[in-house]
């Protein structure tokens, strides 16, 4: 689980702003095939509460689930705005994937950060970019919406200390 510090309306924003949201939950099935039941149960719930294009079932949804259910919004959140992860994320890797992918060493589970100047430096530098490519697009301008593209951008195993650096 990740720690991203968030709220129902940053959450309902992101959503609220995509084009087709049900069409978001849908390609999340498809393609992520959860192997958890209660992860296809929850997002097969979200889609019939968002299916009526209503704002207050939908704000209503996410404050439910939100505690319980805040990493699957967050990659929810990616296939509900899939051009602009996929650009802002294209231009982020091509920029800094193999300088950041030399500032930590990956060992099993174990993550050690290298070059921590350089990895702050470059963490801060996509988050900006990040920030930036929201502002252009028009999209809500969040914590939420910045960490479901961070998330997509950084592995996994990394985002903690991603996250570390941008509290700091």
């Amino acid at each position: 689980m990740v720690a991203v510090e968030t709220n129902i309306e940053e959450v309902t924003g992101a959503f609220l702003a995509a084009k087709n949201t049900n069409a978001a939950l849908k390609n999340f099935l498809k393609k992520e095939k959860p192997s958890d039941d209660s992860v296809v149960r929850f997002v097969k719930s979200f889609r019939n509460e968002v299916s009526g294009g209503s704002a207050d079932k939908l704000r209503s949804f996410i404050e439910e689930h939100l505690d319980d259910h805040t990493d699957e919004f967050l990659m929810l959140a990616r296939y509900a705005h899939p051009e602009f992860v996929a650009t802002t994320a294209h231009q982020i890797i091509n920029e800094y994937a193999d300088e950041f992918n030399k500032t930590y060493e990956k060992d099993g589970a174990t993550i050690t950060i290298k070059d921590k100047k350089k990895f702050e430096s470059i963490v801060s530098k996509v988050s900006a970019i990040v920030d930036d490519e929201l502002r252009k697009a028009g999209l809500p301008l969040t914590n939420f919406m910045r960490h479901a593209v961070l998330l997509y951008v950084f592995e996994a195993e990394i985002h903690t200390h991603v996250l570390e650096c941008l509290k700091s």
